[in-house]
């Protein structure tokens, strides 16, 4: 991993203390939230097998995908709240053991009633994941480097779906001990990961620089005087939101999050919804061979994810480069209508693009909250964009019930480029100021 940059002229200690950070936690973070996201999307990788054996419909399949952030938007904040009174370890601990053993639950399930029972409480039970750990990783990594360290530890996501894929599609191939499943079997395994790392988290995750060992008492206080600092500049600017109730009071934070949802909403209905696609127009391969297929896009959109990152640290702005991926990504949903080989292409551009949205995005978040703001202003971003995740799945469900999904992706596709341009005009205040 290439060294992240610091501030201009800064001491040898920030640059190796920076070095050593940039080499250790986005890794960690990276790694908690693959596990993270496996146990969120598995449900579409089991859907075609899932649907078969229990007799679901796709607005069935569509609903339970949805309700998950039903109530993960719901406990988004009081769960990142009580991280801030517990601490980061242990309630992020809390997070991951509660949702891996939900996650395995879900492959016990015998009726829609009990699927969404299920998913509403793994949504409950990982409330809090991604602003806990955004939040982490902001605490240790200077302002000109987040841009690339966000788009490393979001590349989790793809990587997860990456990984994801092909295991998937092996386990669904399968049949496990006493005639299980195989979708049953996916659920499961993939839920073990979760467990284990929750106890790791638990006894070993770093909370601060001040607490490390792996960090000089020279480089400790080089750190947090850069960070310290960037936090007083933060502070000063006259858009800056520093309570709780400033961030609730905030209409930049609610607009950001309405961008978000609508950017979201296209996010997780590509996400959940290809491996039914691509399994309906390549019905002629094996579950192995479709898990490789699925692979693809996203193991572009992490090649993707860190070049755009990197680009955006480099510019240091994100507006014109997130607008310009939405109308990208609005471009390859409509490509996708004609699957097969173009519509691939399509899905292949799209999933790129998306992906890539996200890894540069939350940077405009960290422009403005701070401290207690940012403990309450992030995760209501970032419930509200939850919301995406249940209405674009669901809708795409019921149009494709329906026999519309040319209309589904339409819909889709319109989000998107809308959540992009208000994204455009939200981020242009902070940075056409930086640019003067």
């Amino acid at each position: 991993m290439r060294k992240f940059t610091v501030p201009a002229h800064p001491s040898e200690p920030a640059r190796t203390g920076f070095a050593k950070i940039g080499r250790r936690i986005v890794p960690i973070a990276l790694g908690l939230y693959i596990i993270s996201y496996l146990d969120r999307v598995n449900i579409g990788f089991a859907a075609p097998s899932m649907i078969k054996d229990l007799g679901f419909g796709p607005e069935v399949f569509g609903l339970a995908a949805g309700l998950f952030f039903v109530t993960y938007a719901v406990l988004e904040i009081p769960s990142t709240m009580a991280a801030q009174r517990f601490g980061t370890r242990v309630w992020l601990a809390r997070i991951m053991i509660t949702w891996g053993v939900l996650a395995a639950l879900t492959g016990l399930v015998q009726n829609e009633a009990q699927l969404f029972v299920v998913r509403l409480l793994l949504g409950a039970a990982e409330a809090g994941a991604f602003p806990i750990l955004l939040l982490w990783v902001s605490s240790w990594i200077p302002r000109e480097s987040r841009a690339r360290a966000f788009a490393l530890f979001i590349a989790s996501l793809p990587l997860a779906a990456a990984i994801g894929a092909p295991l998937s599609g092996l386990l669904l191939s399968i049949e496990g001990p006493l005639g299980v499943e195989g979708w049953r079997l996916l659920f499961i395994v993939e839920a073990i990961p979760a467990v284990v790392a929750g106890i790791w988290v638990l006894f070993r995750l770093p909370e601060s620089p001040s607490r490390v060992k792996w960090l000089t008492g020279l480089e400790q206080e080089a750190v947090m005087g850069v960070l310290a600092e960037q936090r007083q500049e933060v502070a000063g600017h006259r858009l800056a939101a520093a309570t709780i109730s400033d961030a609730f009071r905030s209409g930049r934070v609610w607009a950001l999050g309405i961008a978000f949802m609508c950017i979201s909403l296209g996010f997780y209905s590509l996400t959940l919804w290809q491996p039914m696609l691509v399994a309906n127009n390549f019905s002629s391969l094996t579950l192995w061979q479709l898990g490789w297929v699925n692979s693809i896009p996203f193991v572009l959109a992490v090649m993707a994810m860190y070049a755009v990152g990197r680009y955006c640290d480099r510019r240091g702005e994100s507006r014109w480069i997130v607008l310009t991926l939405a109308a990208a990504t609005a471009v390859g949903i409509l490509v996708i209508a004609d699957m097969g080989r173009v519509g691939y292409a399509g899905l292949i551009v799209a999933t790129m693009a998306i992906w890539s949205i996200a890894g540069v995005a939350w940077i405009t978040p960290s422009r403005f909250l701070q401290g207690r703001a940012a403990a309450g202003g992030v995760p209501l971003i970032n419930s509200i964009s939850a919301l995406g995740g249940f209405i674009g799945p669901y809708t795409l469900g019921v149009l494709v019930a329906k026999g519309n999904p040319v209309a589904g992706l339409v819909f889709v596709a319109a989000a998107v480029l809308l959540g992009g341009t208000g994204y455009f005009v939200i981020a242009s205040r902070f940075e056409k100021r930086r640019h003067r």
